[in-house]
């Protein structure tokens, strides 16, 4: 530890990239001699903070703790990515992104907990003006409970390219997060974060993942208006009805209009994959003759079916109409 701090020139003064995992709250009282103020002035950051039910229930340990990461502006300027493991609350979180100016790269997980917010004059900044991040590029929310995500309302982000959300994955499908579940409608929060950056021209990447939006559909297309100008849309493990896509072409179309790349990733060995079939078919006739993807990929979940025969004409089936389906039990198809 003292070879960390001495000021003498150290070799380890030239890494550019820095990994630091907390397995239990650091032991220094003195935030001036901090082991973060001895951090180099990496650009790659990833922190792993100590799980919250580390720390005691005292508050005061909890701001002696933000104390310390106080100390890492030095290092936090510089970040051009950066990801943080963190379940304490969502003002830290906000305070120690307030820093990050020349961020590009942001991974935020949450390890599956709801944070709570302090009131602060952070806090209240955050709400009426935004927290801008005016390079970032990449945002994810990663192992995000389902209040956790309106975290993103306070961010201001203009030149946001590419989104991805990932809430808990589950083994069955069907116990999934539900968008209803947030205590604010999950379109509203989206929406919140594109008006406020007004990103929705660069913003052209987007991927949702563990999300069961069956009894939602509704919101998953309000989700998808607020990105006119997406190329390339991911849904990862969501548990949801392909009709909802093909019936919102009917007519004009009004959602994802110059989508190009569409990923449709471990759904249920029992999708309806001809619904899918329509709503990518149809996208260069209704009105919208250059609307056609160019590349689709569609994964499903490992499952031996009782009728694999079945399976297997209708893999000929879809390969006559110029998809690949191979005949295995991990299953895939789609066409570049």
């Amino acid at each position: 530890m003292d070879s960390i701090k001495t000021e003498k020139p150290r070799p380890w003064d030239s890494i550019k990239s820095l990994d630091l995992y907390f397995m239990d709250i650091w032991g220094e009282t003195d935030p001036s001699d901090s082991l973060f103020r001895h951090i180099p002035p990496v650009t790659s950051f990833l922190l792993n903070l100590p799980d919250r039910e580390s720390l005691a229930e005292d508050p005061s340990e909890l701001d002696e703790a933000l104390l310390h990461l106080g100390s890492l502006e030095h290092v936090l300027t510089n970040l051009t990515t950066f990801t943080l493991l963190c379940n304490w609350d969502g003002t830290m979180i906000l305070e120690v992104l307030q820093m990050c100016h020349n961020l590009e790269d942001l991974t935020l997980d949450f390890q599956d907990w709801v944070l709570p917010y302090r009131d602060a004059p952070s806090l209240v900044q955050a709400s009426q003006d935004g927290l801008l991040l005016p390079k970032l590029r990449i945002l994810r929310l990663c192992h995000a409970h389902a209040d956790v995500v309106d975290i993103i309302q306070f961010f201001k982000t203009p030149t946001l390219a590419e989104l991805d959300i990932s809430f808990a994955d589950t083994e069955d499908a069907s116990n999934f997060i539900h968008m209803r579940q947030a205590q604010r409608n999950f379109p509203t929060i989206i929406r919140s974060l594109v008006n406020r950056s007004r990103c929705e021209k660069s913003l052209r990447k987007f991927r949702l993942d563990s999300v069961n939006v069956m009894s939602d559909q509704d919101q998953l297309i309000e989700v998808l208006t607020n990105f006119p100008y997406l190329t390339h849309l991911i849904l990862d493990n969501v548990y949801f009805d392909p009709c909802v896509l093909h019936e919102s072409w009917h007519g004009e179309p009004t959602i994802i209009p110059r989508l190009e790349v569409l990923e449709v990733l471990h759904i249920i060995p029992h999708f309806p994959l001809n619904e899918l079939g329509r709503f990518v078919n149809g996208r260069g006739k209704l009105g919208n003759p250059n609307g056609a993807l160019k590349k689709f990929v569609a994964t499903f979940r490992k499952y031996i079916p009782p009728d694999f025969d079945f399976g297997v004409r209708q893999s000929r089936y879809y390969t006559r109409q110029g998809l690949y389906i191979p005949s295995t039990t991990e299953t895939s198809l789609g066409f570049a």
